[in-house]
């Protein structure tokens, strides 16, 4: 069953990205905190709510419940890899998006620096108290 409000949350997250990316340096610390904004903004704020309301569309709320959970703890638990990933990737491509004369930053290349797995670190701890919240405050209501 195609629920329109799905697309909003993809149109956030491309909206998110692009404000975040679009002419601007791309460095490890601007990659890694567009993920980590998406991933609260989008899958763990949006998503839950908009998935509450499609299943009370369907007539069958007690089926979120089952699996809410699930969702939000892979949300959390892959952030940091996510994040990891998505510098990798830019690393691979950056090259060919500065040959190619699309991309006009400076950066030839993105090195992970113990700074960063720090905040990656700071990052999941910050989304699993947002969990926390919803899971103790917001869950039990619905």
């Amino acid at each position: 069953t195609f629920f329109p409000l799905f697309a909003l949350t993809e149109m956030m997250g491309s909206f998110l990205f692009g404000v975040l990316l679009w002419k601007r340096e791309i460095t490890v610390g601007r990659l890694i905190f567009s993920k980590f904004l998406y991933t609260v903004i989008c899958n763990l704020m949006m998503m839950p709510f908009i998935m509450i309301l499609y299943y009370k569309f369907l007539g069958d709320a007690k089926g979120y419940a089952f699996i809410t959970i699930p969702r939000l703890v892979k949300n959390v638990a892959l952030l940091p890899a996510e994040c990891f990933l998505l510098v990798l990737f830019f690393s691979a491509v950056l090259p060919a998006l500065k040959n190619g004369h699309i991309y006009k930053g400076t950066a030839h290349s993105l090195k992970l620096s113990p700074k960063h797995f720090v905040l990656l670190g700071v990052m999941l701890i910050f989304s699993i108290g947002i969990l926390y919240l919803y899971l103790k405050y917001i869950l039990p209501q619905l």
